[in-house]
């Protein structure tokens, strides 16, 4: 089964469990996985100003647009998963919880002062494109990192690439600029290769490099963690997935780069255990869902 096929089926299951109406992607045009109200996709509303980092973003997440129904309607939505993931306990203010369970740091940590969605990262002096990372959790100064970025994947990585940029052009004009890659000699090499379509077929290994640059340039090297935390399928997809991150991995260890990877599973499971008292409600949506 596609990996795809295998995320979208367990989402309608869902919806239809709890008797919602489905829409497709342009209303009556398109496969039915969309939802008819915002607020159905939600295990609660986004506080104001994570709606507004949201909406600041490039994804354009929560307007329909002439028939095109908003992407954060879709059951299948990365943003989505990863808003039900974190933004319950950003408002609780119980961060360093979460990234316990992400694996980030210490049960009983400080870590966690301060959650962003969408979070804009820059990588050159010159004005241009500025890729956002899914989440930016900055910590408090007693911490080893000075921030924690994590990019989220739910469907994306067993979608098809037929109609997107090669790995080597989406990092053609960073690659030109010498300076951005001082300390990352292995990473830069890497990114330079000619084998990089074929050798990451799923991992979208320009996405991370530039979100590495854009932390690097804002938190220093030495000054972030970058998480890879994605939402795992059965079958030959999703092994290959896994050992294309698990190659990456080893990569950015020789520049030091403190990068690792964890599935949304494995975080439902750790939440489970260490933090279900007091939160039972939050874990039945997250279980009933998505796992």
């Amino acid at each position: 089964m596609k990996g795809t096929t295998y995320i979208k089926g367990k989402q309608r299951m869902w919806a239809r469990s709890r008797g919602m109406k489905l829409q497709g992607s342009q209303g009556n045009r398109g496969e039915k996985n969309y939802v008819m109200d915002l607020k159905e996709n939600f295990f609660e509303d986004p506080m104001d100003e994570h709606r507004k980092e949201i909406e600041a973003g490039d994804g354009g997440e929560f307007k329909d647009s002439g028939k095109q129904v908003a992407k954060a309607k879709a059951l299948h939505s990365s943003s989505v998963l990863c808003i039900n993931l974190f933004h319950y306990w950003s408002r609780k203010k119980e961060l360093n919880k979460l990234c316990h369970a992400l694996g980030l740091c210490n049960k009983g940590s400080i870590s966690g002062r301060k959650l962003y969605f969408e979070k804009k990262l820059s990588i050159l002096e010159t004005k241009g494109n500025t890729p956002n990372l899914d989440v930016v959790i900055e910590n408090t100064d007693k911490t080893q990192y000075k921030a924690y970025g994590i990019e989220s994947k739910f469907s994306e990585p067993f979608s098809k690439r037929e109609d997107k940029k090669s790995h080597s052009e989406s990092l053609s004009s960073y690659l030109q600029d010498t300076s951005i890659w001082k300390g990352l000699p292995h990473l830069k090499t890497l990114s330079e290769s000619d084998l990089l379509d074929e050798e990451y077929q799923y991992l979208d290994l320009p996405q991370v490099v530039k979100h590495i640059l854009g932390l690097k340039r804002k938190y220093g090297k030495r000054g972030f963690r970058l998480l890879y935390l994605w939402y795992d399928v059965p079958g030959v997809e999703g092994w290959q997935h896994r050992r294309e991150v698990e190659k990456f991995i080893k990569h950015a260890k020789e520049d030091q780069l403190k990068v690792t990877a964890i599935t949304y599973q494995e975080v439902f499971t750790r939440l489970l255990e260490h933090y279900m008292e007091r939160n039972e409600e939050y874990m039945k949506y997250l279980s009933d869902r998505y796992f």
